[in-house]
């Protein structure tokens, strides 16, 4: 059954094809759920709800909006599982993605939903529009709100958040779901499903997708899936769930159905069967029919029809386009031992198919050269005009979706290329993907990563890219099958970034490195936590840094084997003591912070040796919770010269003469924290620096709307901890005088800048929240002039004034300045761009608006704090 007519029939309130679609969509929905912050059974009971309401309220003519209607429905639900959500992920395996899943669930309803929708279930912004009910420039809103959210959380550039949100997508469609079967019959709240006159058994079709009537003990055997309200009548069974024996007859009908895909695969790709039957791909399926079907082997298969037919549909999955590989795995799941070699067919034939177009592109090269937008070439022009160019060229076009290809324009040069179009098969259901496999279907949506003409990507790209192949070098087994796939591909796309091509050299005429390989180096050492990379990055930008980036001998000792054999260090376990500061302790300290007695007594020795001379000589053999305790006991001593030493030298680390003067104690350890850890697996490298993040448990029995990290420390150059400066402030304005005291000021502040009393020196002494008031105050008189002259340009092109103005015009949570109960500022230990981020939160009185709280992005730019949108 297509899918349209599964959808029709669905709607129709067919018994049958609403169960066969919900447990095609079950795991999207409870994916959802799990993305919005339930935990994994919850999820699954959740899809069950949302799939028992959806069936109540269908009537029969929504074939089209059905898809729409679900995710209305699961939205909804959502809405009424608040109470339930959590942020709890120990599911997801890399930090960053359960990182960067609490900072989702985080979100505001409002703002998380159009993301999850668009980022995680590939909806356009006109279907998340119409799916949540509300208007275009809203939805845009929101995800422009729930990005600045995460990019001030993660510290990173928009570009690398959607590249880490397509990461974390990856890790989602990976998490096992433990469904039970589904329930056979009606449920008494529901009322009965409309009956359709059952249906004779269809023949083999000629599409080389699978058919349904062919494959019925494969959806019993593999699937082992019961339906959802009954069982089908008997007439309905196929004559493959009657047979006790494998008939010839049977055979007769797979081997024709096996030649109709091959001719109609032909014709697609508007090629001779001839042809088409010298693709290796297609050869290796003509051996493998012949091998497990043919007479000895379906002799020793008469008595199992069920396993034969398992045999027949994985070789005719080898001969199949892979378009109709992705489709056929939609219906018939694979089981994880089946998945890699799926993948690896998937490659191999793209891998073919991709070859076979370039060669078409490149003999119309000169013909293609007019599909132009703005004299550039345009993929999207070429595509939409199609039927214009020579017939090969618009067969390979109309074809590419079959192929799972794609057209994009050459980086390098001026024409067309081809790459890999995964992005279906990433969003499919049917696939169980272990963690190799989930990253071996990442590479191959992206390869090629170069040519003969040099990189193909941006070398910003290349820099996340690296970080991402070798984070996997470093967790995959040496004999696994992505560990060969990836290892070459890394050491190649490494050694092309450091050396450039002859098209586009590492170096300019004048003998320095270009610019842009310059900063993916700094910013691969700066930003990666794989400690191969590290090893051999380390050396070279420091020589390049000190020559002014024109020379280095360990860039001209390095040889291509050296990459390999730093993975290989790593799988040993010996690179790590290679590197600097590996002799670094973090502690293991649990501090239970119900009582402070005690918890100072081994301090005070350090403290008073510290305190002689500020020497760091002093740290070198002290763990990181050490310097922790140390910190606080001077706190706890009031001396705030001997915090400012303790500080790790940094943007945001204020003079000492300004620090002390501003200083004020911070309560006791035991008032702000109930308890604190730090254990070694807390440490991780960061290029030249190592960090220990302690896990904190704060006294406040709310849990915080943003995530706030507990203390953090760094390693400095001296190779002692220090403690990371984390600023915050807080302003309580339910007092009527405090709140009077800060307006008015704020009032003064504005004023002041509004005649241009105030530069930019003057805005640098200005608190964040000091900034805050001031820009409250000019969003309160509608200046947005002023407005946009304090908004940050860290990410990018900054708004325009008439953007700015949209904006605030389509924002639903602005609420007056007099209904603000808090404000709440904390800067973040996380860097982007190499600029300070921060975010401040405001809290609103509590009442009958929607809006309690929500919050601003800020960022330390040209000397002072900035507004981000």
């Amino acid at each position: 059954m297509h899918r349209e007519e599964l959808l029709k029939k669905a709607a129709a309130r067919n018994k049958e094809a609403f169960q066969s679609w919900e447990s095609e969509e079950r795991l999207r929905i409870a994916r959802f759920g799990y993305q919005n912050g339930l935990s994994p059974e919850r999820a699954v009971r959740f899809a069950d709800i949302v799939f028992e309401r959806l069936w109540q309220q269908i009537d029969g003519n929504q074939a089209e909006d059905l898809l729409d209607l679900l995710f209305t429905e699961a939205a909804a639900q959502i809405h009424i599982e608040q109470i339930r959500l959590t942020t709890e992920n120990e599911q997801l395996a890399f930090e960053e993605d359960r990182e960067l899943h609490r900072n989702v669930v985080n979100l505001e309803e409002e703002a998380r939903l159009p993301l999850i929708f668009i980022y995680f279930h590939s909806l356009s912004e006109e279907q998340t529009a119409k799916v949540l009910d509300i208007s275009l420039p809203a939805v845009r809103l929101q995800i422009d709100e729930s990005m600045q959210h995460l990019t001030a959380a993660l510290g990173l550039t928009k570009d690398l958040a959607e590249k880490r949100l397509k990461l974390l997508n990856l890790s989602y469609n990976r998490l096992p779901f433990s469904f039970a079967e589904l329930q056979e019959g009606p449920s008494e709240e529901e009322p009965e499903m409309h009956q359709e006159s059952p249906a004779p058994a269809p023949a083999i079709s000629r599409k080389s997708t699978i058919a349904t009537a062919a494959a019925g003990v494969l959806m019993a055997a593999v699937i082992g899936l019961s339906f959802l309200y009954s069982e089908p009548a008997e007439e309905e069974k196929t004559a493959a769930e009657s047979e006790d024996v494998l008939s010839a007859d049977r055979v007769e009908a797979w081997r024709a159905e096996y030649e109709d895909t091959r001719l109609e695969a032909a014709q697609t790709l508007g090629m001779d069967v001839e042809d088409f039957n010298q693709f290796n791909f297609v050869r290796e399926a003509d051996e493998a029919l012949e091998e497990k079907l043919g007479e000895d082997m379906l002799e020793s298969m008469a008595d199992s029809p069920e396993k034969a037919e398992r045999v027949y549909l994985e070789v005719l999955r080898q001969l199949q386009l892979p378009g109709d590989m992705i489709d056929s795995v939609r219906m018939y799941p694979l089981h994880s031992d089946e998945t890699q070699v799926f993948l690896e067919q998937i490659a191999e034939k793209t891998s073919e198919l991709r070859f076979r177009a370039e060669s078409i592109l490149m003999d119309y090269q000169e013909e293609l050269k007019q599909f132009r937008y703005e004299d550039k070439l345009s993929a999207e022009m070429l595509m939409a005009q199609r039927g214009e160019v020579p017939a090969e060229v618009e067969e390979l076009l109309d074809s590419l979706h079959a192929q799972a290809l794609m057209l994009q324009v050459h980086p390098n040069e001026d024409r067309f290329m081809i790459r890999r179009n995964m992005s279906e098969l990433m969003n499919s259901n049917g696939l169980s993907l272990s963690e190799d496999n989930h990253f071996y279907l990442w590479i191959l949506q992206q390869a090629p990563y170069y040519d003969e003409t040099g990189l193909l990507y941006p070398e910003q790209d290349i820099e996340y890219m690296l970080t991402s192949m070798g984070h996997a070098l470093t967790m995959a087994d040496a004999d696994s099958r992505l560990y060969s796939k990836t290892e070459s591909l890394f050491s190649v796309t490494f050694w092309m970034l450091l050396h450039g091509s002859e098209k586009k050299p590492a170096f300019t005429e004048e003998g320095e490195m270009r610019p842009e390989t310059r900063q993916a180096l700094t910013g691969l050492l700066k930003h990666s936590s794989v400690d191969p990379i590290i090893y051999l990055l380390l050396p070279i930008v420091e020589e390049m840094e000190a020559s002014g980036w024109t020379a280095s001998a360990s860039y001209e000792q390095l040889e291509f084997r050296d990459i390999d054999k730093a993975f290989e260090l790593e799988r040993e376990g010996k690179l790590a003591a290679l590197l600097p500061g590996a002799d670094l302790e973090v502690g293991n300290e649990l501090l239970d912070l119900q009582k402070e007695s005690g918890l100072f007594s081994e301090t005070e020795e350090l403290y008073d040796a510290f305190i002689s001379d500020y020497s760091d000589r002093h740290l070198e053999n002290a763990t990181a919770a050490e310097v922790f305790l140390l910190y606080e006991y001077a706190n706890k001593q009031e001396n705030p010269e001997a915090m400012w030493h303790l500080l790790a030298d940094a943007i945001l680390k204020p003079e000492l003469e300004k620090y002390t003067e501003n200083w004020q104690p911070s309560p006791s350890l035991s008032e702000r924290y109930s308890r604190i850890e730090f254990n070694e697996h807390q440490k991780r490298r960061e290029g030249r620096v190592l960090l220990a993040e302690a896990h904190a448990e704060r006294r406040s029995s709310e849990e915080p709307m943003i995530y706030q990290p507990g203390p953090t420390l760094q390693t400095t150059e001296t190779g002692v901890w220090k403690m990371v400066h984390q600023l915050a402030e807080n302003v309580e304005l339910t007092n009527p005088d405090q709140a009077q005291n800060f307006w008015t000021e704020a009032k003064a502040l504005y004023d002041r800048y509004t005649d241009r009393q105030m530069d930019s020196a003057l805005l640098k002494e200005l608190s964040p929240l000091e900034v805050a008031g001031l820009y409250f105050t000019a969003r309160e008189a509608e200046d947005f002039t002023t407005m946009h002259e304090l908004l940050g340009e860290a990410f990018g092109a900054q708004l325009t004034l008439e953007q700015l103005k949209q904006i605030e015009a389509d924002r639903t949570d602005h609420r007056p300045i007099d209904e603000i109960e808090t404000l709440t500022f904390f800067s973040r230990s996380y860097i982007a761009n190499d600029l300070p981020l921060g975010e401040l939160i405001i809290n609103y009185t509590a009442g009958d608006e929607s809006i309690q709280w929500h919050s601003l992005s800020m960022v330390f730019e040209d000397g002072y704090w900035q507004v981000l949108y």
